[in-house]
């Protein structure tokens, strides 16, 4: 049977923290953000690197997130959500920098996590006898990959993370008109004079003349009929 994770404590605010209920606390995925963490937009947005910029998303969110549920905790388990939050950090930082071997990335990393871990440590403070104190204090995140001897470990700088871009060429313009050249006949090509136009001009003076021929075929063909034999005689 699977061990039930705590439940949050409303009247006292001491809670519990176990490391298998981690994402519990630590949501995988969010939808619902911290009012606080509009504080903190102008220097998530100034980092230029997009992937860097959503690592610190997330940890801006989970800073807070621990401060609300382990400020009145025990030492010990406010202690223990810290940690849970650096290694989840730390793995962050590994992939980031490729083991520590993308110095590009190594200096982005320090560049911009030290200064907003400064800045989420002086605002969410908790009582420490008669001193304040941060929920869960910075320190130097150096455990790294030891690579199999046989990986490709070749970094090109360019391999850096970009902010993504889109860029459209439209098609070039077709053309409506021909500038073809005409097509010319070559010298030896034969050469064809235009027929003669016929004279379809109709002579309205003269009768015309009788079909011998026509009558002729008639007659060829029915000599007894009435209407041939009266035509041999016009």
């Amino acid at each position: 049977m699977a061990c039930k994770c705590p439940e949050f404590d409303k009247e006292t605010g001491k809670n519990f923290f176990e490391h298998k209920c981690g994402t519990d606390i630590f949501g995988t995925f969010y939808m619902k953000w911290d009012p606080d963490f509009e504080k903190y937009l102008n220097q998530i947005n100034g980092i230029k690197d997009p992937i860097l910029r959503y690592i610190s998303i997330y940890f801006v969110q989970y800073y807070i997130d621990g401060y609300h549920y382990y400020r009145q905790s025990d030492p010990i388990p406010r202690y223990a959500a810290c940690q849970y939050l650096t290694l989840w950090l730390q793995e962050k930082k590994d992939l980031f920098t490729y083991g520590g071997k993308h110095e590009k990335n190594k200096e982005l990393w320090d560049t911009n996590f030290k200064a907003l871990w400064n800045k989420l440590e002086s605002n969410y403070l908790i009582k420490d006898g008669k001193e304040q104190k941060p929920w869960c204090k910075y320190f130097e995140l150096s455990g790294l990959t030891d690579f199999h001897p046989r990986v490709t470990l070749t970094i090109s700088e360019e391999s850096t993370s970009q902010k993504p871009s889109i860029s459209y060429s439209p098609p070039p313009p077709v053309e409506t008109q021909c500038n073809c050249t005409p097509c010319e006949m070559p010298d030896n090509s034969p050469k064809m004079d235009p027929s003669p136009q016929m004279d379809l001009t109709l002579q309205t003076d003269q009768a015309p003349a009788a079909d011998r021929t026509k009558n002729l075929a008639v007659t060829s063909v029915y000599p007894n009929d009435v209407l041939v034999q009266k035509a041999r005689y016009e």
